[in-house]
């Protein structure tokens, strides 16, 4: 029985826990980019918007 749970310790709980922390580094990947994608494209937004207002106010002025 010694054997038994000493091979667990030995190989089972290490790979367990190396493929948890592997899965868990996956997530925050994930993450991190869904996160910057939304950033990025509001950051996009925002410039485009801002553009859009300026060129709209050299229409309505030169009118």
């Amino acid at each position: 029985m010694q054997v038994a749970s000493s091979l667990s310790f030995k190989y089972i709980l290490p790979k367990y826990i190396r493929n948890n922390v592997n899965e868990f580094e996956n997530l925050q990947i994930e993450f991190f980019s869904l996160w910057g994608i939304w950033i990025t494209s509001s950051v996009y937004w925002l410039h485009e918007s801002a553009e859009l207002q300026v060129l709209f106010s050299c229409f309505s002025g030169s009118l």
